[in-house]
This record gives C-alpha cells, sequence and structure tokens, in this order.
C-alpha cells in the first residue's frame, strides 16, 4: 500500500511537473530572445551613432572586448589651431532645463541618445560611452536617464515626459571649449515642442512653447594656478557673477561673444525675473496679450502692455552699459558739462564705441562737429548691429540719418585717444608742444585759427578707473595725457569723465581701494592747471549701484552756470537742445531738478574724501564759516583727532584753513 501509494503520488506529481517544465522552457525562450532583441537593438543603435559620427567626418570603432553595441571609443574631435592649456583643476559646468517638451520625445531612449549623441559630436567634445535607462512606474515609462561618459567630463539628462520637462547638465574640465555656445544647438535637439504645438504654429500660447532656463558656472580652482588672471577671463568678472550663474531671468539669451583685436565683447538680452527692480523697465508702448510677460495696465481698460527684453554690453565680463539704464548714464555723463558752456561747438568724445555719447552731444543745437576717438572700430559695428538705439538719431529733428555714426557733424576716428592727444596737444620732456614750438600749453594765435583746433568739452567715456591695465593706469594716471586734455581745451573749456561706483560709507580713500586711479586723476587734473573740480553720482544706470562723475573747469568763468537754479536749468535745456519728430521728450532722465542734486557732492562721498582731506564741489570765491559758530564746547584740534570730525559738513574741512 505504501508503494502503491509511492508510485500514486509519482505519477501525481509527474502529471503537474509537465507544463510547469514547458513554462520554464518557454520563459527561457522568451528571456534569450528578449536579450537577442536588446542585444540587436544596441547593436542597431550603435551602428546608428557610427554612421552620425562617419558623416561629421569623425572615427569611430567599438570598444574591445566590451560586448556592448553603445559603448563607443571616438578619436580626437578637437578644433584645429585649439592648443589646450595647462590643465587646471577647474572646469566649466552647464545646466538647462526646459519645459512643454513633447513627452514622446522624453519617453524615446533612441531619440534622446541620438540628440546626446549630436550635441556632444558637434560641440567638438570627445565622447567615450553612454548609455541610457528608463525609469519605469506601474508598468508605464515615467522617465528616462541618460549618461555619457567624455574624454574630460560628462553629459546627462533626465526626463519627466507627463510634465514636459527635461534636464540636462554638461561638464567638462577642458577651458578652451566654451559650452555657452552650444546652447542654440541644445534647444534645436531637446526642445522639441507638442504635436499640439506643431500643428498650429502660429496659434499657441507662449505657454505651450518650449522654455529654456540655463546655468553657467565655473568649477574649481583656477586662482594661484598656471598664473591664471581672473581678470582677464570675462566669466570670472560680472558677466558670470550677475549674470550666467543666475536662473531666475525669464529670458537670457545671448547675442554676441566675441573677442576683438582689443576685448572679449558679449551681449546679453535679458528678461529680468517677475517682482524684480528692472522687471518692468522695459514697457511697450505697444499693447499684446501673446507674451507672457504682458500685464494689465491697471486703469481698468483691460489692455496689457508687454515688457521689453533688455540688452546689454559687457567689455572683458564687466557691465558696460545696458537698454535700460543707458539713457540716464549717457545724459548724466553729457548735459551737465555742455549745459555749462555757454556755447559748446567743438566737443571730443574719448571712447563712447557705442555712440551714445554722441548722440546725446548732437542733440545741442551749438555743436558744429563732435569728433570721437575710439580704438576698437570693430566694437562700433557690432553696436550698430545689436545695439542700434544706442546710437539712433533718427528722431532728432535736423537729423537726415538713422543712424548717429552718419551724421555729418560726427568725424570718428578708430586709434588710440591716448596717442592722439598727446600728437596733438601733448609736450615733451622740454615742456614744448609736440606738434609745433609753443610752450608748455596749446593757445590760440593772435588770430584764432589755432583755437578752431581746440575743443570746448572733451568727455572721457571709457574703461572704469577700477579697471587693470596698463592703458587704464595711463587714462587715468599719466600726467602728459592729463596735460593735453589740458591744453586740447579752450580757455573755457570744460573736461569730464565718468570715474566708477560712488564710495561706500565704509569704504577708504580712494588711494588705498581698488579706485586709486580716481583719486590719480584728481591730483593730476589740479596739477596740470584745472582750477574747479565737482563730482556728481546718477543712481540710475542699472549698474547696481550709483555712478560717480567728474566734471573739470578750466577757468572759474563757468561755476555759475553749474550752479544755476532748477528752472534756469531747464529754460537752457529748452533753448539748447533740438526737439524729437516723434514730439516725445528729447532727454528721458536729466531736467533741471536732477542738476540741482548733481550741484552738491553727496554725503558719502564727502565723508571719504575728507579722509583722504580733499575736498570737492566748494565755489573758491565763497566765504566759508568759522568752525567755531558751530562747536561750543571742543576745540576744532579735538573735533580733528576724533572721528566725529568725518561728520561735519564739506565746508568745515577747509574753513578757517
Amino acid at each position: 500500500m505504501s508503494s502503491h501509494s509511492h508510485r500514486s503520488s509519482k505519477k501525481h506529481d509527474d502529471s503537474y511537473s509537465r507544463p510547469i517544465l514547458h513554462l520554464g522552457v518557454f520563459s527561457a525562450c522568451f528571456l534569450l530572445l528578449s536579450l537577442l532583441s536588446s542585444v540587436h537593438l544596441a547593436y542597431l543603435a550603435g551602428q546608428k551613432t557610427r554612421l552620425a559620427l562617419s558623416s561629421h567626418g569623425i572615427l569611430a570603432k567599438t570598444t574591445e572586448g566590451s560586448g556592448m553595441g553603445d559603448e563607443i571609443m571616438i578619436a580626437s574631435t578637437r578644433k584645429e589651431g585649439i592648443v589646450e592649456d595647462a590643465r587646471l583643476p577647474s572646469g566649466q559646468h552647464l545646466f538647462a532645463d526646459i519645459q512643454n517638451v513633447n513627452p514622446n520625445f522624453l519617453s524615446s531612449k533612441y531619440q534622446l541618445a541620438d540628440a546626446m549623441v549630436t550635441l556632444i559630436i558637434d560641440s567638438q567634445l570627445t565622447m567615450l560611452s553612454y548609455h541610457c535607462h528608463p525609469l519605469a512606474s506601474a508598468g508605464e515609462i515615467a522617465g528616462m536617464t541618460c549618461a555619457a561618459i567624455l574624454l574630460d567630463g560628462h553629459m546627462s539628462l533626465h526626463t519627466w515626459p507627463a510634465d514636459g520637462v527635461i534636464a540636462l547638465d554638461l561638464f567638462t574640465s577642458n577651458n578652451n571649449n566654451d559650452l555657452i555656445p552650444m546652447l542654440p544647438l541644445m534647444e534645436q535637439l531637446f526642445a522639441i515642442p507638442t504635436i499640439k504645438t506643431m500643428m498650429n504654429p502660429d496659434h499657441h500660447s507662449s505657454a505651450e512653447k518650449p522654455k529654456l532656463h540655463w546655468v553657467h558656472k565655473l568649477r574649481g580652482f583656477r586662482t594661484g594656478f598656471s598664473n591664471y588672471q581672473c581678470d582677464k577671463h570675462p566669466y570670472d568678472q560680472e558677466l558670470g557673477e550677475d549674470i550666467l550663474c543666475r536662473r531666475d531671468f525669464d529670458l537670457k539669451r545671448p547675442l554676441v561673444s566675441t573677442k576683438t583685436k582689443y576685448q572679449h565683447v558679449d551681449i546679453y538680452e535679458l528678461l529680468h525675473p517677475k517682482g524684480t527692480t528692472y522687471a518692468a523697465a522695459g514697457v511697450k508702448s505697444s499693447f499684446a496679450q501673446d507674451d507672457d510677460r504682458s500685464t494689465l495696465i491697471g486703469d481698468g481698460s483691460n489692455k496689457h502692455c508687454t515688457i521689453a527684453p533688455d540688452r546689454a554690453l559687457f567689455i572683458d565680463g564687466v557691465l558696460q552699459s545696458s537698454l535700460y539704464g543707458e539713457a540716464a548714464y549717457h545724459e548724466a555723463l553729457v548735459h551737465p558739462a555742455l549745459l555749462s558752456h555757454p556755447d559748446p561747438r567743438r566737443v571730443a568724445i574719448i571712447g563712447g564705441g557705442e555712440g551714445a555719447t554722441l548722440r546725446e552731444v548732437l542733440k545741442h543745437s551749438t555743436v558744429e562737429e563732435a569728433v570721437m576717438i575710439e580704438i576698437d572700430g570693430e566694437l562700433t559695428n557690432i553696436s550698430r548691429t545689436f545695439l542700434p538705439e544706442w546710437s539712433d538719431c533718427s528722431d532728432i529733428v535736423g537729423s537726415e540719418v538713422t543712424s548717429c555714426f552718419d551724421d555729418p557733424r560726427a568725424t570718428i576716428y578708430f586709434e588710440d585717444a591716448f596717442g592722439f592727444f598727446l600728437d596733438n596737444f601733448g609736450v615733451d620732456d622740454d615742456g614744448m608742444n609736440m606738434t609745433d614750438t609753443a610752450p608748455d600749453t596749446v593757445t590760440a594765435d593772435d588770430d584764432g585759427e589755432d583755437d578752431e583746433e581746440l575743443f570746448d568739452i572733451i568727455i572721457m567715456d571709457a574703461l572704469d578707473p577700477d579697471d587693470f591695465g596698463d592703458f587704464v593706469d595711463k587714462l587715468y594716471n599719466d600726467t602728459g595725457f592729463i596735460r593735453s586734455l589740458y591744453n586740447g581745451l579752450t580757455e573755457s573749456g570744460v573736461f569730464v569723465v565718468q570715474v566708477g561706483a560712488i564710495p561706500q560709507y565704509e569704504d577708504p580713500p580712494d588711494e588705498m581701494s581698488v579706485f586709486y586711479n580716481r583719486a590719480h586723476i584728481l591730483n593730476k587734473l589740479e596739477e596740470v592747471g584745472f582750477q574747479n573740480m565737482m563730482v556728481y553720482d546718477e543712481g540710475h544706470c542699472h549698474f547696481y549701484t550709483p555712478w560717480q562723475f567728474l566734471v573739470a573747469f578750466k577757468n572759474n568763468n563757468l561755476i555759475s552756470n553749474w550752479h544755476r537754479t532748477s528752472a534756469e536749468i531747464d529754460i537752457g535745456l529748452h533753448q539748447r537742445l533740438r526737439r524729437t519728430k516723434s514730439g516725445k521728450p528729447i532727454l528721458r532722465y536729466f531736467d533741471g531738478s536732477t542738476m540741482r542734486n548733481y550741484q552738491i557732492p553727496p554725503k558719502v562721498v564727502q565723508t571719504n574724501q575728507l579722509r583722504n582731506q580733499v575736498s570737492l564741489g566748494l565755489h573758491p570765491e565763497l566765504v566759508n564759516s568759522s568752525v567755531s559758530r558751530y562747536i561750543d564746547q571742543k576745540s576744532v584740534e579735538q573735533y580733528l583727532l576724533e572721528d566725529s570730525w568725518m561728520h561735519l559738513p564739506i565746508e568745515f574741512a577747509r574753513a578757517d584753513s
């Protein structure tokens, strides 16, 4: 019975084991077919990649012994002529996030891999291998993750198809390959619109368009390695600190990035983050509702106004001018000096390659010739194309040209202004004029013929005094050059220059800071003979801090013009300036009230200057009140020994001296 039971049990077990065996064999076959299918698909992907590489003229070969069709070794893809610097412990990182992307594209392993490989190859980077892996959730693809190993970095991407979002990051330790120029191709390859958007490209809201946000950061350590100079790298300056590393711009688009003979030029188009100070600075007069930056006017009309993008110019990474702030800056630079002169006919401009300083000068009806001396002609050509508003004279009554550079009153020299003034108005070591025999200074002869070559106004719109370099030091600290400016002016001439960011209360004297050139030019102007100097600042230039200007008078005859009332200033502007064809105000910021603020240096400037016992903005003919009139219990000597003397009005520093 036991044997029967055993046989019966064995027979029973065999009857049930056969289907299980068959199922196991079927499963094994299925897994084998799946594996073969995956290998075949990987092989096809590798073949597709090889074809793409071959189409780019790049040698590719399968990694020896890897057995992986999607791992390829790429030969060197460096651009010819690029010699890599000494390898620094540093690199650059590009992050990009795109929304409103086609979900089918974000779920496709092979489309993503193809886009990634194409971006790497077309960007002249060297790829070693790549891999893509799907992320599953509830039996559906919830996203894709792809990664590529580069010879000197990596690239990775992550997708969220349900949300239409892709995040990419690219790192390379090769500092010769700038990653930012890759952005247009990256947007073209990965910002794939939805089917609805593609079917109706002209009838969709901007919210449905793919939208790119990106950040570029320098990584690692540079300073102290291989003689690296951060001031020579644009991305180590304001461009990198204030623009490239920020993700919150609604729009951040590079328009120009090029190296001229003299400097590196970058122009960016920007939409500042909503709710920030500059977000509504570019309100257009036209109305539209198809822009995600449109906003209700607030007058009950339900109309929308759009915010025009800002444009910012960077020279060697330092912000020089922006569309939102250039009018305030150039009006403050030009009009106070020109208006203090009763009849400015001949004006010289040192620098000002964008053309805005020239534009403001040509608004004065008395000006017969404006001579602009700009060393970088390439910068002027770039500005004509990408910053046309800076040199736009089309709306000025009497102007028959679009660009101020083409105005018949404008004379443009593309040469070194330092050499221009030394050659024409400089003196040699013996105190003789370098162009004739006049000693010490250039003056008009009895017939007044030489005076026709002198300038009533000289405007220096050049590099900031806190920039580093021999050329900057020469502009602000060379006695021969400063004297040539003095010699180049008529007897009632005026010199004006921008001198950088206004000092802060805690700052040391300029001589002890990065603004030492600002202190030097003050001393040099006094040394060569200028009789009176004023400093003033303007806070609407969009430099993130008020900007300071210095004006110097060759004699004291024009001081009364500088100190006119706001009503007198407004009348002078009305009589002097040309009108506009459109009927719009010829000036956007400067008027009599603004000028009144310029007439007295702000307290923080007084404090900074008093620390070095230099007084600015005083009328030499006015008698100062005695300090004893204001101090009852302490002597002047006690105040001078204490910090409290720095808080006294500037007149006290010179009283009774």
